[in-house]
């Protein structure tokens, strides 16, 4: 069947060119028309390189809709003064939340005066159990009255300490009996006492200071381990990286709505002022943005350098123009037709699948190089242009077909995957390379003779490579000696660089591809660093907090693959009865106390604020611990002494304040107060126990809760991982761990893990499968085993040493390299194809290198022009592509042309016309 196809093709030349001519350009006209008609799209999505089907990639996508948090971009604000970084931060969120045709939410801070009322359910049972006994014996006090008890502003609640004070001193000491009966911890009281002082001291004295100071403790270290500041902004712990996380108003995860979305972020930036800020945005949107963007340069770049290279490598090989242009022809009229199909059939391409044009052109023009070499040869030689097209399609065009349909066969085999993004780059490869071949042996010898008819073009006195003189014996000896250390050392290589190779591992973290001064990249990087609010977190979803506490609780066992657990049980109190049970108590007591009531003073001086701090360290210091003695409340005297110390210390730091700004500082210390002290109180009042979850403050509901049209609510978890999601090993060992606990389990390390087992099983079952077509069509072609060895041998040895070579030279597995795979299988058949059929036509192995290797070796150069310029790309996988490739490539050509020939020249009928 070859060699009739084959005959038709020469007919065609010989007799039918204008027929041939007429075909093709209608096919081209055809798929010019197709690409108007129904255009080409590019699937920019990484998920769409999966699949729609594939289960990892459905919850993804569904957790993406949900709870929006997978397509966040976080904008990192850097600077010294932690102050100057949270009004930066209020005005862009002001800024970015009026763009709602691009931008959904903003959220870059948590209102800590919404935890305010709740702050004694945070408490823990020691401290309860002692407001407990301080409200019991406060009831066993007489008060005249039951009327409330109104305090207006912090000068007030001294100022009354003061006249209660006096009171002691002018002897009215009825209430001292009843402190007796008051079991108070004084080392806790004394502490107490130190903290509210320093609270006040730095609420008076530090500008940057928040009501969150006045929460409690236990609940402050909550909130600030979570990542948020005493001012309630997500912030790192020094204060100096202030985030704000940004949701797209779309769920489209295209790079182009993903790349929009990340530049209105950027230009709402640059529209603010901020000369002593470095602001950075990275997230999922961020970091494909700047992918998409690198890559388009970097393409169009290394594009046109390639084809500078390819250009220059044609004429310094055939130092002709027309050649050069007469090569192209079956590759370009390849492509459009091929465009034209995908155009009319699938109608977009996805990220991966898109470098099948690459692909034709690195494959192709050896299609055309081969013929070419051949055609002119026989020219050369002296024959005319029908003879000589004769010649080379019947002799180098077999093995031309033959390369051409097992390289075919190696991407028909990487189709059999379940990766989408592989799949379609198989059939596209496949699909153009057929076409590419078809105008090769069909197009192609026509335009040859065609041109050889139109010009005449004489010939030289070349002698024909089989007619040269034999060496002598003493040269064919040596020949054979370098021969013998060509192999012994081929075999020594082979086997020593095969011990480097590795398995296949992959990892689709997008850092791993973007240049080390990426802006993104740099900003994703700190977010790592501050691993609060790394993005790289695995999540669950589940229908009750009780729920999420369990499974917080059960991840957590394996703090070395698990660094936290987050929820929204985080942010609530835990459940326990008996504090429950004392709030209740603590309720009951505080309703039989006159009520309590803060109000806003219509004037703030200072001065007077300073002058009552004096006058009750001077009663705490001299007046009370005399009564205190009388009255033998000895136990007392450490927390008098205590409050002397800090008041004299308060009222020393509020005099080097300047009178205008204390003033300030105690309205707003008083306002604080007010709000603080009136809901805590009305709140414990009211008997509430517990908090619900729709008490927490807006930012964290939009993060962790949904609740839908059902009623059914859904609770979002969080898993950060220990290690590095670019781990592949540490990836498989946290999975391991928590599918059995989590089986939905999803979340970028879930998914990237997933995508990259799924590629490297495909790449592991098409390499198979591809071998098996390649050794199967070779032995077709030649009907033995020991020229079907003949012609693979340079695939293997191509392939082991490009493989044990990345592992030597740290490159990486990653989704962008591997697609070299295919590439090499290609190349590495096709010229040892080449050279085993020169071979069977009576060529000596030691002139395969002048004829065969020839061509050989302008296809190997062409193709390491065509893609060794993607090694001086920024983008890291593009990069990682180009070096590998050119590793694969000149493994492949000294395979054929230096090993293939030396083991050919130490057969005894190496030399015979099969």
């Amino acid at each position: 069947m070859r060699r009739k196809l084959l005959e038709l093709s020469l007919t065609s030349a010989t007799h039918h060119r204008r027929s041939v001519y007429v075909v093709w350009a209608a096919l081209m006209v055809v798929s010019v028309i197709c690409l108007a008609w129904f255009g080409l799209g590019v699937d920019t999505s990484r998920q769409g390189m999966v699949g729609e089907n594939d289960p990892d990639s459905r919850r993804f996508r569904a957790f993406g809709r949900e709870f929006g948090a997978t397509l966040n971009n976080v904008v990192v604000i850097d600077g010294e003064n932690p102050e100057q970084n949270r009004k930066f931060a209020d005005l862009l969120a002001h800024e970015l939340r009026r763009r709602t045709d691009s931008i959904g939410a903003v959220i870059y801070r948590i209102e800590p005066k919404q935890f305010q009322p709740f702050a004694l359910l945070y408490a823990d049972k020691e401290s309860l159990q002692s407001f407990y006994d301080l409200t019991t014996a406060l009831g066993d006090l007489k008060w005249d009255s039951k009327d409330p008890v109104v305090i207006t502003g912090l000068t007030d609640v001294i100022r009354r300490l003061n006249e209660n004070l006096a009171k002691l001193e002018d002897g009215e000491t009825e209430g001292l009996g009843h402190l007796a009966d008051i079991q108070l911890d004084i080392v806790k009281t004394t502490d107490a006492v130190s903290k509210t002082f320093g609270v006040l001291r730095d609420a008076l004295t530090i500008p940057d200071w928040s009501e969150l100071a006045l929460v409690s403790e236990h609940h402050r270290e909550k909130l600030t381990s979570a990542g948020v500041d005493d001012h309630g902004y997500l912030s790192s712990h020094d204060g100096k990286l202030v985030f704000l996380f940004v949701q797209p108003a779309s769920d489209s995860d295209q790079s182009e709505a993903l790349r929009a979305f990340t530049d209105e972020i950027l230009k709402t930036i640059d529209s603010i002022p901020h000369p002593e800020l470095q602001v950075g945005v990275t997230g999922y949107p961020a970091t494909i943005a700047a992918e998409m963007r690198l890559m388009i340069r970097d393409v169009i770049g290394t594009s046109i350098a390639s084809v500078i290279l390819v250009m220059l490598i044609f004429a310094i090989a055939y130092r002709s123009v027309v050649t050069t242009a007469i090569a192209m022809i079956p590759l370009v009229v390849g492509i459009i037709v091929t465009l034209g199909l995908c155009a009319a059939t699938i109608g977009q391409i996805n990220m991966l699948s898109s470098a099948f044009f690459s692909f034709l052109v690195g494959l192709g023009i050896d299609f055309s190089i081969h013929i070419i070499a051949r055609f002119r040869e026989e020219r050369a030689n002296g024959v005319d242009a029908t003879d000589a097209i004769t010649t080379t399609l019947m002799g180098t065009g077999i093995g031309v077909f033959t390369g051409g349909m097992t390289t075919i066969a190696a991407f028909l085999a990487a189709a059999y995957s379940d990766f989408t993004g592989m799949v379609e780059l198989g059939l596209l490869s496949a699909a153009g390379l057929l076409f590419v071949l078809a105008a090769a042996l069909t197009l192609l010898p026509c335009v040859l003779v065609s041109l050889s008819l139109r010009h005449r073009q004489g010939t030289t006195n070349l002698p024909h490579p089989t007619s040269i003189n034999s060496p002598n014996e003493k040269t064919q000896k040596n020949r054979k000696s370098t021969q013998r250390w060509i192999l012994i050392t081929a075999v020594v290589a082979t086997v020593g660089i095969g011990t480097l190779i590795r398995p296949l591992e992959f990892s689709f973290d997008v850092a791993e591809l973007l240049p080390d001064d990426e802006p993104a990249l740099l900003a994703l990087q700190q977010l790592r660093e501050e691993n609060v609010f790394s993005p790289d977190f695995a999540a669950v979803v589940t229908d009750s907090v009780a729920h999420a506490q369990e499974l917080g609780a059960a991840l957590s066992k394996r703090p070395d693959l698990v660094a936290r657990v987050e929820s929204i049980a985080t942010y609530l109190p835990p459940t326990d009865p008996e504090k429950e049970q004392l709030l209740t108590l603590v309720s009951k007591k505080l309703n039989q106390l006159p009520q309590l009531e803060f109000s806003l003073p219509k004037s703030h001086q200072s001065d007077t604020l300073v002058a009552e701090l004096d006058k009750l360290a001077a009663y705490a210091e001299l007046d009370l611990p005399l009564t205190l003695r009388v009255h033998k409340q000895e136990r007392f005297l450490s927390v008098v002494q205590k409050i002397a110390l800090e008041c004299k210390q308060t009222a020393e730091a509020l005099r080097k304040v300047d009178s205008d700004t204390l003033s300030k500082y105690v309205a707003r210390f008083d306002v604080i107060l007010d709000g603080i002290m009136n809901d805590a109180l009305t709140t414990i009042r009211s008997g509430k126990v517990h908090m619900v979850v729709q008490d927490l403050p807006d930012e964290l509901l939009q993060t962790y809760w949904r609740k839908r049209e059902t009623g059914e609510q859904r609770f979002a978890v969080r898993v950060f991982p220990k290690g590095s999601i670019a781990d592949p090993q540490f990836m498989a060992r946290f999975r391991e761990f928590v599918v059995p606990l989590a089986p939905d389990i999803t979340g970028l390390p879930i998914t990237y893990l997933a995508w990259g087992n799924l590629l490297r099983d495909g790449l592991e079952r098409s390499a198979i499968l591809a071998i098996c077509a390649i050794i199967l069509l070779v032995f077709i072609d030649f009907r033995t085993i020991r020229h079907t060895i003949l012609a693979i041998l340079p695939l293997f040895v191509g392939t082991v040493w490009m493989v044990g070579l990345m592992n030597l030279l740290s490159i990486g597995y990653n989704f962008a390299n591997i697609v070299a795979i295919p590439l090499i299988l290609g190349i590495g058949v096709d010229s040892g194809v080449h050279m085993v059929h020169r071979l069977r036509e009576g060529v000596t192995p030691h002139l395969l290198v002048k004829t065969a290797g020839k061509a050989i070796t302008i296809s190997s150069l062409t193709t390491v022009a065509a893609f060794g310029a993607l090694g001086a790309a920024q983008h890291r996988g593009l990069q990682s592509l180009g070096q590998t490739l050119v590793l694969g490539v000149i493994a492949c050509l000294i395979a054929s042309v230096v090993v293939l020939p030396a083991l050919l020249g130490l057969r005894k009928d190496s030399n015979i016309r099969s």
